[in-house]
């Protein structure tokens, strides 16, 4: 299977003050994708088009080949830095040294990196919470709830099936597209409240045990937690109207959003792994740059937007 790389270029037009984007490169990799590899091609096209200088940032996802491939340039322009922890020597393959060693990579300068946050958001919600350690209560009557959602999987004459009796097919979630798993549950909820007894006569024609209520219950729940980080996703990875100063406010609104949901029964834990999640992937949240970014943003011109006190505190000692 053969390997590329594209590369965009996203500014602000200084007449119309409107986003404008443009594709600049779709390379072919030949060989393996190692950070020497990766950064050499960046490189190429910020060359090309004489764009050194020119570039804030270049956004790239949280793949280790791309974060190698900037911490490559930061380990050439501080090579007298020193770091506070013990040096560590592990033993490695000598051939796993040699696929790495590229002498013609030294002097590769690149622009500063940043993780691209709709990619986050998208592990938030997949990595993360499929490696998190909820309690047995929750993860049994998650993986049976949603275990039924996806019934129609199995077959083409299962599909067909549901489409007859509901009128349509349900949606079928894809494993690179996280929001795609919440769209199908939301579905699948409102079908039970719309077309209860048609719903309830798949179950029955496909002689599967029938959703309890405390399924159905935990389905409308979780549904209710999870379209709070799906409609900031939707921001985040929107092309035409996402900046920087998007996303502290996006991040602080979403977890605003969980902390007022009414009393949960059962996705309490949920609500607490995503915030923790959140925290955790966005770290730089509350920087300057960020909270500078979203001053620069016309709608959010009065700083009061941030309720949250950390935030504030970090305005009025810093900004203002």
């Amino acid at each position: 299977m053969s390997a590329f790389i594209g590369v965009t270029a996203h500014w602000i037009c200084q007449k119309t003050f409107k986003r404008k984007s443009a594709a600049l490169a779709f390379k072919r990799i030949v060989g393996s994708q190692t950070g020497v590899v990766l950064a050499k091609k960046i490189e190429e096209v910020i060359t090309f088009y004489e764009l050194h200088g020119k570039v804030t940032k270049v956004i790239t996802d949280n793949g280790a080949n791309y974060v190698k491939s900037f911490k490559l340039t930061e380990e050439e322009t501080n090579t007298e830095s020193h770091d506070d922890e013990p040096e560590c020597f592990v033993p490695v393959e000598i051939t796993d040294l040699l696929s790495e060693v590229d002498v013609s990579a030294t002097n590769v300068l690149l622009p500063e990196h940043e993780r691209c946050s709709a990619h986050n958001f998208n592990l938030v919600m997949s990595k993360d919470m499929d490696a998190y350690s909820f309690s047995t209560n929750f993860a049994s009557l998650r993986d049976s709830t949603l275990s039924k959602c996806k019934e129609q999987n199995r077959s083409s004459k299962v599909a067909d099936l549901i489409k007859s009796k509901i009128g349509r097919y349900l949606l079928t979630p894809v494993c690179v597209r996280w929001n795609s798993l919440h769209k199908s549950l939301k579905l699948v909820s409102k079908v039970f409240k719309t077309q209860n007894d048609d719903i309830c006569g798949v179950i029955e024609a496909l002689k599967i045990e029938p959703f309890s209520s405390r399924e159905i219950e935990f389905l409308d729940e979780y549904v209710k937690v999870v379209d709070i980080v799906a409609n900031a996703l939707n921001v985040m990875q929107g092309e035409n109207f996402m900046y920087t100063g998007l996303s502290t406010p996006t991040l602080l609104h979403v977890q605003e959003k969980l902390d007022n949901l009414p009393s949960l029964q059962y996705c309490t834990e949920l609500c607490g792994a995503i915030k923790t999640s959140i925290e955790k992937r966005f770290p730089k949240v509350l920087d300057d740059s960020y909270l500078k970014a979203t001053l620069l943003h016309p709608f959010f011109k009065n700083y009061k937007f941030l309720k949250n006190d950390r935030a504030n505190i970090r305005l009025r000692n810093r900004l203002i």
